[in-house]
This record gives structure tokens, C-alpha cells and sequence, in this order.
């Protein structure tokens, strides 16, 4: 588990969160589940959870499909620089 308030880690994982938008046209909706989600929270309350499938898509319940992530390498970097080992291929 990852926990941080630190506002330069929460800036920084926004940032690899960056979706191709171009790849909503492709509608998929891949039949697996996350490795992992990205709970976001405001003291109790839960703002948004984002399931993260390696290596490079992330679903959001507010879509109608998975995203695929501009960058995926940085989002592993962000969570391997955060104690997050990646599950082998």
C-alpha cells in the first residue's frame, strides 16, 4: 500500500495518469482485472479509484472503457519509486 499526502508525488502520479483520449474510439473493455487501484481520498472522503492494468491501461468507473496511459513507463516509475514491485511478465 502507498500512502502519501506529499503534494509533489500526488502532482507527479496526476501526471502519469495522462490517458490517450484518441484510444476511447477503440471502446475496449479488457477482460481483466486491475493489478491494481489508486484510491483518492480528501481526509474520508473518497474523491475517485483508479484501476491500474499492467502495463499500460487504467479504468475509471466514469468511463465507458479502459484507457490506455500516454506514458506507462512513468507510471511504473512513480510506483516502483514508491515500493510497488511489478508483477513479472
Amino acid at each position: 500500500m502507498i500512502v502519501t499526502s506529499d503534494l509533489a508525488a500526488l502532482d507527479r502520479v496526476r501526471g502519469c495518469l495522462e490517458v490517450d483520449e484518441g484510444a476511447f474510439a477503440e471502446d475496449l473493455a479488457l477482460m481483466t482485472p486491475g493489478v491494481l487501484d489508486l484510491t483518492f481520498s480528501a481526509g474520508h472522503e473518497l474523491l475517485a479509484t483508479i484501476s491500474y492494468i499492467y502495463p499500460s491501461f487504467i479504468r475509471w468507473r466514469g468511463w465507458s472503457s479502459d484507457a490506455r496511459l500516454v506514458n506507462p513507463a512513468d507510471l511504473i516509475a512513480w510506483l516502483v519509486d514508491h515500493g510497488w514491485r511489478a508483477p513479472s511478465q
